[in-house]
This record gives structure tokens, C-alpha cells and sequence, in this order.
């Protein structure tokens, strides 16, 4: 019945606007006319999230200036697939990589035992939640974004991401495979694939940023 009534609401408008190309192709597998909707990508503020000296944010972070850095930013919930990324970190420990954490949520413990499990607290930052105006920061210290998410719509921090020049691993969902549509955007990977993301960690790392 709600497929039906989305159907029907999405057939009865002149014009349908979708965040991906993927939900695009989802409706119109239910049948509403392809040529009245249209892909609107998410916005960035640019006078947030751009460049700026990565050593000087480090150090004003108090990181770490030479050392590679990947970032986590999101709610701890099954959608977001931390928990893979964990694993992913498990596989790569030997290399010098760690990983910085912004965000929490209900699987705060889950995620943390999980740390301590594989042995990776000297390689994974818990660092809490930030406020957004200090997001922009840890994007731009950061060699790579890491989003391994189960799906999505047309997340914003790829976006941001990419604003900061820092390229991104993500999973191919959502609006993702719109937005990394070139090779020095970053590397997808299918989703709850953590010897994949893995590799793609690795691969990502050797991106130049923007």
C-alpha cells in the first residue's frame, strides 16, 4: 500500500527532484515518468569547507604531522558500517595509519569492545562529538575520508570531503558513485566488504590531495 501511494503522489506531480541517481532509477522502476525527475546533488558552504595547510591544522589539532590519518564521521549505527571499518583497520595494523573517530551514538560500547577485540586502540581515536563548525578541520587534516556505509542518500560530508580536497573511500551507495566520478575523487568499494575497504584504505592513501 505505501509503495502504492508513493507511486501514485510521485506520478501525480509535475516535477519530481531526487538526491541520486540511484533513487531516480527506483522510482522509475515503479513506473513514474523518468523525464519529470531530476538528480539535485546536496550543497556545500565553500566558505567552510576548503583547502587550507594541512600541517598547520595537525598541529592546531594536536596530531601528528607525519603520519597518515583517515577519518570517520558519523552517527554509530549499523547504517554506518563502523564496525567494518574496524575490521578493515584490523587487516592494515602493520601499516602506520590511524584512525580519527568524530561522532557517537548507540553502539558507543559495541564499537569500542570491538577496538579492543582486534588491538587497534593505538591505531583508532575515539575523539567524541564535534560541533559542525569544527568539522571542517578534521577533513582537511586528514589524508582520507572513510565512508563504509550499509546505504545512503547523498551524504554531505563526501561532499564537504571533496571541498576540503581530501578524497574519499566510500561505499558504492546512494549518491556516491554521482560523486566520485573521478579517480582522484577516491575509491568505492561494495558495501560490508572489510578486505575490500582495506585494500581501498591503502589505495585511497596514495590519492594526492586537492
Amino acid at each position: 500500500r505505501r509503495k502504492k501511494l508513493i507511486t501514485e503522489t510521485l506520478n501525480d506531480s509535475n516535477i519530481n527532484i531526487v538526491k541520486s541517481q540511484e533513487l531516480k532509477d527506483k522510482i522509475t522502476a515503479l513506473g513514474v515518468d523518468s523525464n519529470k525527475t531530476f538528480v539535485i546533488h546536496n550543497g556545500v558552504d565553500q566558505t567552510k569547507f576548503y583547502p587550507r595547510g594541512i600541517d598547520e591544522t595537525r598541529i592546531k589539532l594536536g596530531l601528528e604531522v607525519d603520519k597518515k590519518y583517515a577519518l570517520f564521521v558519523g552517527n554509530f549505527q549499523i547504517e554506518k558500517g563502523l564496525t567494518h571499518l574496524i575490521e578493515a583497520f584490523a587487516l592494515i595494523k602493520q601499516h602506520n595509519i590511524s584512525l580519527l573517530v568524530v561522532g557517537s551514538g548507540p553502539m558507543q560500547v559495541q564499537m569500542e569492545e570491538l577496538v579492543e577485540q582486534r588491538e587497534l586502540q593505538e591505531h583508532i581515536i575515539f575523539l567524541g562529538r564535534k560541533q559542525h563548525d569544527e568539522i571542517p578541520d578534521y577533513l582537511a587534516c586528514a589524508d582520507i575520508l572513510c565512508l563504509p556505509s550499509l546505504r545512503e542518500g547523498c551524504p554531505n560530508v563526501v561532499l564537504e570531503s571533496l571541498s576540503c580536497g581530501t578524497p574519499v573511500v566510500a561505499s558504492r551507495v546512494g549518491a556516491v558513485p554521482d560523486i566520485l566520478r573521478k579517480p582522484e575523487f577516491g575509491v568505492m568499494v561494495a558495501p560490508q566488504q572489510p578486505k575490500e575497504l582495506a585494500e581501498a584504505i591503502i589505495q585511497g592513501l596514495s590519492i594526492d590531495k586537492q
